[in-house]
């Protein structure tokens, strides 16, 4: 035994003490420039989606059997098709992107193990999905990157938001409320069906669905800004943690 331990003494510390891991951290810069690319072609996509949504319904009246003969009714049909597809697919993009952009950034702070981040990569996408939670988990989420984030760059306790992710989440959320009550003003159902509402009530709803777009176009300024402080602040805690 003597002999054994006389080898074992002989061995380096650094052999017998496992190496410490660094944490695994994943910049997401690579992958805002994408996601803000597409979040600045939505702006005018939306707001061209109701401008054509209101003269082709006050062209047709809300009637669900409308065709238009002429063509300058068929012109404006066919721009809004094609319109309401593409904002359709750019609004899908501009979600996977700020998924992949959400969890990245939460994951970075569980792998520091930040005493901020208190729900998991997962779950900060996750309640996007979830219905009524959505209403206030996923601002949340973004409020527990923010102040994880900052307490890394620039230390405890972290600068709070002033009024950047309210902002936000605010003019998102209105967006949508309005969205869904011009929807049913101008008769159309929550599965879709179409069905003929007086002119005024028909007015009404185009107004609010205008008034929704444009919610829906500052919403997404407003979130350029604020996803463009919180990238930069999570690579400068990237490079700190590569550095030490």
């Amino acid at each position: 035994m003597g002999a054994v331990d006389n080898c074992l003494s002989a061995i380096p510390d650094q052999i017998m003490t496992p190496p410490e891991t660094t944490p695994k951290l994943r910049d997401p810069a690579p992958l805002w420039p994408w996601l803000r690319f597409f979040l600045i072609i939505y702006i005018p996509i939306i707001l061209a989606t109701a401008a054509l949504n209101a003269w082709f319904s006050l062209m047709g009246g809300a009637d669900p059997d409308y065709f238009p003969t002429d063509q300058v009714g068929t012109l404006v049909t066919l721009a809004f098709v094609s319109v309401s597809f593409a904002a359709v697919g750019i609004f899908l993009i501009c979600m996977f992107l700020t998924g992949r952009i959400t969890f990245r950034m939460m994951r970075n702070l569980h792998q520091l193990q930040s005493s901020y981040a208190q729900i998991s990569p997962g779950w900060a996408v996750g309640w996007y999905f979830i219905p009524f939670a959505n209403l206030v988990m996923p601002q949340r989420a973004v409020g527990e990157i923010w102040r994880g984030a900052f307490a890394e760059v620039e230390g405890a306790p972290p600068k709070e938001p002033e009024g950047a992710i309210a902002r936000w989440w605010t003019f998102w959320l209105l967006g949508n409320i309005l969205d869904n009550i011009g929807s049913r003003l101008q008769g159309t159902s929550i599965l879709g069906e179409q069905t003929i509402v007086p002119q005024e009530q028909l007015m009404i709803g185009l107004g609010l669905s205008g008034v929704a777009s444009l919610c829906a176009a500052l919403a997404a300024v407003f979130m350029i800004s604020l996803f463009a402080k919180l990238v930069r602040a999570q690579s400068q805690m990237v490079n700190i943690s590569a550095l030490s």
